[in-house]
């Protein structure tokens, strides 16, 4: 018979706030901190370990794209891995508590390339799981390509050569081979081949020759959901994410080292396996079968969910053999077959929630008058100054130095609605902070840039 490892002992209160631009939810088990400031989540924790997983990086979102922007892409301001982590989601609702659960929803809006978002994120009452449920929209009009992937990175103390990580994944390859790659090049989990340097990537050691190459692999259609988990024994503790196959076939894993010792790890989910600009993604369409994009079109809405969990688990736990739901439970098992200990964690509450702040299943996404950007930020010589207007304004874009003092006026002009952009080439100008000021007839912003020489 299989013993079951308890969970900590349930506190039954909720504290949930909104402070400097962050929502937390916790339920006295566990905690989840998001910045609206990108909507990253920027600590993920049991209340009895205090050990946050997450590194500096946090969970953000590349929504959009994965990877670089094309030049083309880079001169209408796109920053790398998408818009969704440089621009302030809007919270539409909570943090509450709700029967079975707690709740809070936050939108974004990419104001370049017109896609929405809704995230709804629930919070078990009696567990350390979290339900993160995001609606996709396209504000365009037309058709239009896009990718998402769940940018979670560990980082220390939890991060360290004791670390390891689990999945259950088909075909790897690395992004720093030969892409597409050949079938000489396709490796098995766990095992990988980087530049000619054998690694297990269960494991994280500082006497690699290769360091921060992503290496990515496919999911197998035939299983309901993917999953992947990390696990610090010495730390008694674990950590995973679990999602339908269908929704993200593809995991992308990557770490990195400083002095010698494991500074981040990312564990990446999501809709391509290809960490190249769209041109390239588009070309070469799939790999190894699998789709590297989805598709919206006009008005349509695309969900994709997620579960994250935490455990305790016991100090000599091998690893994680596999990870599914069974009824209103998931169930962790083990690694290794002689294993007899397996972890269940509730999600009866939350399996099934549903929430909307109007009526109807789709959440509305506000969307700003613009949202203003530069790039690059910092720069050197020249930056990109982009916005795009929801209607028709007069326009006035100023840059001012740090005492108010103005460096120059790029517009002073009515403009039509759309994406405009407007290039700051500080010929004479000094090393420092410099303030971006856009003013319509009905909104101000300002934004910060700093010049380096």
């Amino acid at each position: 018979m299989k013993k079951t490892y308890p969970l900590v002992l349930i506190t039954l209160f909720m504290a949930c706030h909104i402070s400097a631009q962050t929502v937390t939810l916790d339920n006295g088990i566990a905690r989840m901190d998001l910045k609206l400031n990108g909507g990253t989540i920027t600590e993920f924790s049991l209340n009895a370990v205090d050990v946050n997983p997450m590194h500096e990086y946090g969970h953000f979102l590349c929504f959009d794209r994965w990877g670089p922007s094309s030049p083309e892409d880079q001169a209408l301001g796109i920053p790398f891995h998408g818009e969704a982590s440089k621009v302030t989601w809007t919270l539409q609702q909570g943090p509450i508590m709700k029967q079975g659960y707690y709740f809070t929803e936050m939108s974004c809006y990419l104001p370049i390339v017109k896609l929405g978002m809704d995230r709804k994120i629930y919070l078990n009452n009696n567990s350390s799981v979290f339900k993160v449920v995001e609606e996709i929209s396209n504000h365009n009009d037309a058709p239009r390509v896009f990718n998402v992937v769940q940018h979670a990175t560990l980082g220390a103390p939890f991060l360290d050569e004791t670390t390891i990580v689990d999945t259950k994944v088909v075909s790897g390859f690395s992004q720093a081979g030969t892409l597409p790659p050949s079938p000489g090049e396709l490796f098995t989990w766990p095992d990988a081949v980087v530049d000619g340097d054998p690694t297990d990537l269960r494991y994280i050691a500082s006497d690699h020759t290769w360091n921060a190459a992503v290496v990515s692999f496919t999911l197998d259609e035939n299983e309901e959901y993917g999953w992947v988990t990390a696990i610090n024994p010495s730390l008694n503790l674990m950590v995973g994410y679990l999602w339908q196959t269908a929704e993200y076939p593809w995991l992308n894993l990557w770490f990195n080292f400083r002095n010698d010792k494991p500074y981040a790890r990312g564990l990446e989910f999501g809709s391509t396996g290809l960490h190249q600009p769209w041109p390239t993604v588009l070309e070469m369409d799939s790999i190894l079968g699998k789709k590297l994009y989805d598709e919206l079109d006009v008005d349509e809405k695309i969900t994709k969910s997620y579960y994250a969990f935490l455990s305790e688990i016991p100090s000599d736990y091998k690893g994680v053999e596999s990870v599914t739901i069974v009824g209103d439970q998931i169930k962790v098992e083990e690694y290794g077959a002689d294993s007899l200990r397996t972890i269940y964690l509730d999600i009866a509450g939350i399996k099934d929630a549903k929430d909307s702040t109007v009526t109807g299943n789709h959440l509305s996404v506000s969307i700003p008058e613009f949202e203003l950007t530069n790039f690059p930020n910092p720069f050197s010589s020249k930056t990109t100054i982009s916005y795009t207007l929801q209607k028709d304004s007069h326009v006035k874009l100023i840059v001012n130095d740090i005492s108010g003092q103005m460096v120059a006026k790029l517009v002073d002009a009515q403009r039509q609605a759309g994406p405009h952009s407007e290039q700051f080439t500080p010929l004479q100008a000094e090393a420092g902070t410099y303030l971006c000021k856009l003013t319509t007839e009905s909104s101000t912003s300002i934004r910060k840039m700093v010049l380096v020489k």
